[in-house]
């Protein structure tokens, strides 16, 4: 069994704390983008960035005179890295796009290069904002298309480097594959989130933050706890029974399967009584993950 102590999956920490009733305001809409292989409905607003006819107490839009907006922009860099190596040590994937999910098919990256690296310009800042880990055609057997939710804050005003956006695998020793082979529920297919709840040390890093539970609203299901990471532990049970008074083990990782349908937003809040870890805002729809890591305040 792994210690407590873990490494990181998301190497900045920065703004992410939100109460757990500022649920974003922002009027979102849908359209039809490409997922790798796969087309599937995604609201185009996701996060509070800003949409057209919104009011975020900053232009939302071109100025009535005909002018460019003033929205300011950021680029923002790092790594992708496979969520579950994260247990171990993050490793990077290749070709995966990292795009701003209220403009994924306008504002995102090249494919990662070897180590995983990424740039994405062009970035509104000033707005909490999710970003899209889309794998490539050789990536997409391997790894799904996943929401990283609220990976960007207010506070993100200048550029951002060495974010780290994770991607979650999809083979038979996946987190995804034992969900679907407990719940029938494919995370991949039919939409979930999965989150992470983690302290941080005395070094600046993350903890995984054991015996957590997790409320959520609107209420979409039940929420598993994992028991062990499939891959590390083969022969152990992945997830813990289904139980009141259920809550995270060592790893700090919770799962909640999706419907098929878009559900925007689910509120996602660890911890009894006021949550003291971040609170996360996010779309569940279908043929995306949505990933959150929620740090104590």
């Amino acid at each position: 069994m792994l210690p407590i102590d873990l490494p990181k999956p998301q190497a900045k920490l920065r703004g992410r704390v939100s109460n757990v009733l500022e649920i974003c305001a922002v009027a979102r809409r849908s359209s039809l983008i490409l997922i790798g292989a796969l087309i599937a409905p995604v609201a185009l607003i996701l996060g509070c960035a800003p949409g057209p006819g919104t009011s975020t107490g900053r232009d939302s839009g071109p100025p009535a005179d005909g002018g460019s907006s003033a929205i300011p922009t950021i680029t923002v860099s790092g790594r992708v890295v496979d969520f579950e190596s994260c247990f171990e040590g993050c490793d990077g994937v290749s070709d995966v796009v990292v795009a701003w999910a209220g403009a994924p098919e306008a504002l995102r990256s090249e494919p990662s290069g070897a180590d995983g690296s990424f740039v994405v310009a062009g970035v509104p800042s000033g707005f909490r904002s999710d970003l899209m880990a889309i794998p490539g055609a050789g990536q997409a057997t391997r790894f799904a298309t996943t929401l990283n939710a609220m990976a960007l804050s207010r506070d993100d005003t200048a550029d951002v480097f060495s974010l780290q956006v994770v991607v979650m695998p999809r083979d038979s020793s996946s987190i995804i594959a034992a969900f679907e082979d407990e719940t029938d529920m494919r995370l991949d297919r039919d939409g979930g989130y999965i989150g992470q709840v983690v302290n941080i040390n005395a070094s600046g890093g993350y903890d995984a933050a054991p015996g957590i539970d997790v409320a959520h609203a609107p209420n979409q299901g039940t929420i598993r706890y994992l028991n062990v990471v499939p891959r590390l532990a083969p022969a152990e049970d992945p997830f813990q029974p289904v139980a009141p008074g259920t809550a995270t083990s060592i790893f700090g990782v919770f799962v909640l399967g999706g419907s098929g349908a878009i559900v925007d937003p689910v509120t996602f809040a660890p911890g009894t009584p006021a949550a003291p870890y971040g609170t996360i805002v996010t779309p569940l729809f279908p043929g995306v993950v949505s990933y959150g890591l929620h740090v104590a305040r």
